[in-house]
């Protein structure tokens, strides 16, 4: 597939995948967050009207049930850009062997190089990541962020501790009095939440 072919391919993928959300958000009421129940009213008109894979309309799901989970609490959803899609082991495979990742997209499964430096590779090397998410930038640009599973050795017993509260007021509150809100601290713009951005496959 050449790479003209290819950008066509991921782009009508994270099109339909957008179109796919904002449709199961339109159809169902706002009460219904639950996955399962979202899926029995809706998943065979999903696969029919848009042509996603089984697993690429689940994800479209899920996606809208975080989403209105997180409305609850004040993040209300606006809009579905067609900037990302989420994987996960049916639908994603690394290979370290030659460096590569293979997705399932619209019209099938596609295998893209990864562009990666030092860093990256060695936390890959050796891994076996089962999730990752496929992103557009606003340059045009595409990177796939890998999750990986790291294991965190227990901290060493100490004498003193002091606890903190992670919050929305305040950014944190400590155990002694402290506290910061967010105007006085800056933020990093990204944060590695369960994973890191790992790898970006260009075509």
């Amino acid at each position: 597939m050449a790479p003209s072919d290819k950008r066509t391919h991921i782009d009508d993928t994270l099109r339909v995948f957008a179109e796919a959300c904002a449709f199961i958000y339109a159809e169902l009421p706002s009460r219904i967050t639950n996955v399962m129940r979202m899926q029995v009213t809706l998943y065979y008109d999903v696969r029919a009207r848009f042509g996603l894979s089984a697993n690429l309309a689940q994800q479209a799901f899920r996606r809208i049930a975080a989403n209105r989970k997180a409305a609850k609490q004040g993040e209300a959803v606006k809009a579905f850009d067609a900037t990302s899609v989420q994987y996960e082991q049916r639908i994603f495979a690394f290979r370290e062997r030659d460096w590569t990742v293979s997705l399932t997209l619209l019209r099938g499964r596609v295998r893209f190089p990864l562009h990666v430096g030092n860093y990256q590779r060695g936390k890959l090397t050796g891994a076996k990541p089962t999730s990752a998410q496929w992103c557009q930038h606003a340059d045009g640009s595409y990177a796939i962020h890998i999750q990986v599973k790291t294991r965190v050795e227990p901290p060493s017993p100490a004498d003193q501790a002091i606890c903190v509260d992670l919050g929305r007021t305040e950014i944190a509150h400590t155990s002694t009095g402290k506290h910061w809100a967010g105007d006085q601290m800056m933020i990093a713009p990204h944060l590695g939440l369960k994973g890191e951005a790992l790898g970006a496959g260009r075509v």
